[in-house]
């Protein structure tokens, strides 16, 4: 009777064992059939950044729609660039790359190196350097001891184009790069036009030399259309002096006490009531000297598209400003419909 029950609880036991391997059979079975026949996920990869990055809106296709013979005869300024500052492409040009003067076209320069070294909080003195000033020059009507903050100096001096302002700017600036504040007014203007000469050859403007920071007329005292284009485009992209030559006209106190000084921009394009406003301009500045002829550095705004005009040695002051605004209106009449 033991012996019995003792086999019939063996043959149990390997029913049991058959019956598990049965199941884990079934079991791996069922894995491997799922990992078949189941639907995959997708599985996850890196952004490429040269296929998932949102691709820059491309820039507006501008053009110059009129024969250059037809634009030759229609302008009257001897020296012209006009520039797509978008698409980094010259629109037209003639004599671009012939010597000329840049008469106060120069402050844009004079501008850009005073940014280079004056901090915002600089205060201006102003000194006897502006009894050295050309007695036909053009005026903010600076007087000795007035103390001016940084834009209200660039104002004077891009606005009513104040060479006064351009040599209070030079000599104080003149001095910080000296590290010298008591260089007389002479030497620290010379230092100060060394840096022009530094800066313009930086900028690309290598067919240029300047020997002064108000573009008075002198021999040595230079530039051609393109390289005043490359000078303009530089201080074009500069906030602080894109803000003051885009003003038609400003009224401000000194930070040495006088009050209500207005100043007026000679810039016509701006000027809303005079007869060459333009409502897309956005700045620039003016010249004038007898052997300089009449100059205009322009910008203007339409549609996303930022033209820059170089116009010098026109015969008459009218001209320059017609020549603005019939190359900007042709332009911007000839851009794609939206």
């Amino acid at each position: 009777m033991g012996k019995t029950v003792y086999h019939r609880r063996r043959r149990v036991r390997r029913q049991l064992l058959v019956l598990i391997g049965i199941a884990v059979v079934a079991l791996l079975l069922s894995v491997i059939l799922l990992a078949v026949f189941l639907p995959k996920k997708p599985v996850d990869t890196p952004a490429d950044p040269a296929t998932d990055d949102p691709q820059p809106t491309p820039a507006v296709t501008v053009t110059m729609p009129l024969p250059q013979s037809f634009v030759d005869d229609n302008t009257t300024s001897k020296y012209i660039v006009l520039y797509d500052v978008n698409n980094d492409a010259v629109l037209y040009s003639k004599q671009a790359d012939t010597k000329c003067y840049p008469a106060s076209m120069t402050k844009l320069l004079t501008a850009i190196v005073t940014l280079k070294y004056a901090k915002e909080d600089t205060v201006f003195t102003v000194g006897d350097e502006i009894r050295l000033i050309d007695p036909e020059s053009s005026r903010a009507y600076l007087r000795i001891g007035n103390r001016l903050d940084l834009q209200t100096l660039l104002e004077a001096m891009l606005l009513p184009s104040g060479n006064d302002a351009a040599y209070v700017a030079a000599t104080n600036v003149g001095r910080i790069i000296a590290n010298n504040s008591n260089l007389s007014a002479k030497d620290a203007i010379a230092m100060f036009c060394r840096e022009m000469n530094t800066t313009a050859a930086e900028l690309g403007a290598t067919q240029s030399h300047f020997a002064n920071p108000d573009g008075i007329h002198n021999v040595n005292h230079y530039t051609t259309a393109s390289d005043m284009l490359r000078i303009a485009k530089y201080a074009y992209a500069q906030p602080t002096i894109a803000a003051v030559i885009r003003e038609a006209q400003v009224t401000r106190g000194f930070l040495s006490g006088e009050s209500g000084v207005t100043w007026y921009n000679t810039n016509y394009l701006l000027r809303t009531g005079t007869r060459y406003y333009f409502d897309s301009a956005t700045g620039m500045k003016t010249g004038h000297t007898d052997q300089a002829g009449y100059c205009l550095a322009a910008s203007a705004e339409k549609d996303g598209v930022t033209l820059i005009a170089i116009l010098m040695g026109g015969e008459n002051s009218d001209g320059r400003f017609e020549d603005a605004r019939g190359l900007f209106t042709v332009c911007f009449d000839a851009l794609p419909k939206q």
